[in-house]
């Protein structure tokens, strides 16, 4: 049998995002959300841990396989890596809490702008219009 995990994603990877093709074969859970800040990168979020700031997103279960691709995608075989993945503790939005993996932003430059509202695809809708 295949293992699966649970994995939290806030960006591209979402509904209504511009990769979320890539999510087809994950079971989705629950909406949620996590400790951190996003802040805009190029045509996607990057994640940066902070104790302070919610970020929100989706919880999914994913089969490994699919883990392998999106690690792919997500630049974790780079070097340096654009991302790493890391294990967080989601709020769903029925209260409960879980432990998941995330992808955190490893190349945080000054001119990354924040994005305040903790919501990619929010953000993206406000920028189109």
């Amino acid at each position: 049998m295949q293992s699966e995990q649970l994995l939290f994603i806030y960006g591209t990877l979402r509904r209504g995002g511009s990769a979320h093709y890539m999510m087809a074969d994950a079971k989705y859970v629950s909406a949620g959300t996590i400790k951190g800040r996003l802040v805009h990168v190029n045509q996607y979020p990057g994640l940066i841990r902070d104790s302070e700031s919610i970020v929100k997103g989706e919880l999914y279960l994913v089969s490994a396989d699919l883990v392998v691709n999106l690690d792919q995608y997500e630049g974790c075989n780079e070097f340096p890596p654009l991302y790493i993945s890391k294990k967080i503790e989601v709020l769903l939005d029925s209260g409960e809490k879980l432990s998941a993996a995330t992808y955190v932003f490893q190349q945080l430059k000054k001119h990354h702008e924040e994005i305040e509202c903790g919501d990619w695809i929010e953000w993206c809708e406000r920028k189109k219009s």
